[in-house]
């Protein structure tokens, strides 16, 4: 190892390290798999062994928690009582599924009723256009992740 200018993982010395490289992927993506192929990166640039699977697991989830605790507390701050109530319809179960689902969902065919429901889906759609505009810039998030969620 010390041949090649690896050094042993030692928690006390590289997991603060990990982990701070792992909130910042968190910024980027909430997916964990993403995560940990940014930590495996960083871990072969600096040339140190791997961590055992669960401290990477501990890492990665540690991050996802204080990611989202990041956010909720920005969502706190910033969020006025017209965005959160908008916020929290998007996610009220309708039926079978939720409002935001439905923003998802492509119409069947081009029938009439489709079509008045492809109205009513694009109306909804207009009454939550704002909503990410006015939030996602005061959460600091990296750009391409803006991006792809708007």
């Amino acid at each position: 190892m010390k041949l090649l200018g690896y050094q042993k993982f030692r928690r006390k010395l590289h997991g603060n390290s990990l982990l701070k490289k792992a909130c910042e992927s968190a910024r980027l993506s909430n997916d964990p798999i993403f995560i940990f192929r940014e930590l495996f990166e960083f871990i072969n640039q600096s040339k140190m062994t791997i961590p055992g699977y669960t401290t990477l697991q501990n890492i990665v989830s540690n991050a996802l928690s204080m990611e989202q605790k990041r956010i909720g507390q920005l969502l706190e701050q910033h969020l006025k009582p017209r965005e959160e109530k908008k916020l929290f319809n998007l996610f009220k179960q309708d039926e079978s599924f939720y409002t935001v689902t439905a923003l998802k969902k492509q119409p069947k065919n081009f029938k009439q009723g489709e079509i008045y429901r492809e109205m009513d889906h694009y109306q909804n759609i207009q009454n939550h256009s704002s909503l990410p505009n006015s939030i996602l810039p005061k959460l600091d998030t990296k750009t391409h992740r803006l991006t792809y969620t708007v």
